[in-house]
């Protein structure tokens, strides 16, 4: 089984360097699921981004972060049984918790 490892820290921390430097030798990375799934609802045009509908969006990152979670416990080709993650779930909890939702 893989070992995950996740990569979490303030904007600008210098994460998203750090995982390319661990992608170019030859690891795998999960990209960061919350900007993945902004894009993609921007170009489905459907109004769940953390400005239009906060609540939704938070429903569906935490939803997306899981399966990235369960797909790489099976990813076959990781380098040293080791997969990195660009944040994880606890970003969707805690955002959930800023917006006062328990």
């Amino acid at each position: 089984m893989n070992k995950l490892v996740i990569i979490s820290g303030c904007s600008g921390g210098g994460k998203s360097t750090l995982l390319s430097e661990l992608k170019g030798q030859g690891y795998s990375v999960i990209e960061e699921v919350g900007r993945t799934l902004v894009k993609e609802q921007i170009e489905k045009n459907s109004g769940i981004t953390p400005w239009q509908n906060p609540e939704l969006f938070c429903e569906l990152l935490i939803h997306k972060s899981i399966d990235a979670f369960h797909q790489a416990k099976i990813i076959q080709s990781a380098q040293k049984d080791v997969i990195f993650f660009d944040r994880c779930i606890l970003e969707g909890i805690n955002y959930f918790k800023n917006l006062g939702i328990d």
